[in-house]
């Protein structure tokens, strides 16, 4: 073989192995990519969960005042009357 065959060969062998591996580069960052936003979707369920496990927790709680004190959790005596219970602890 030539010098100049065997130099356009190995270019063209060169720029193969350069495809290549751009190619996989990108296979690569498309992975990586549907990984995060699979990672993202996990977090924002789990916080979701989070939150609606908090809000019935909450719901809950004010239904046992109700039931307990026959006040509604949101009325001002029962505010006051919880805030003088932490002053007297205080």
């Amino acid at each position: 073989m030539e010098p100049q065959q065997q130099h356009n060969s190995l270019l063209e062998d060169a720029q193969s192995s350069l495809g290549q591996l751009s190619d996989e580069r990108s296979r690569l960052a498309r992975e990586f990519i549907a990984y995060l936003e699979q990672q993202d979707r996990e977090d924002r369920d789990r916080r979701r969960q989070q939150f609606l496990a908090t809000d019935a927790a909450i719901a809950r709680l004010r239904e046992q005042i109700r039931a307990r004190t026959g006040i509604h959790p949101n009325s001002v005596p029962l505010i006051r009357q919880l805030r003088e219970g932490d002053e007297y602890r205080g």
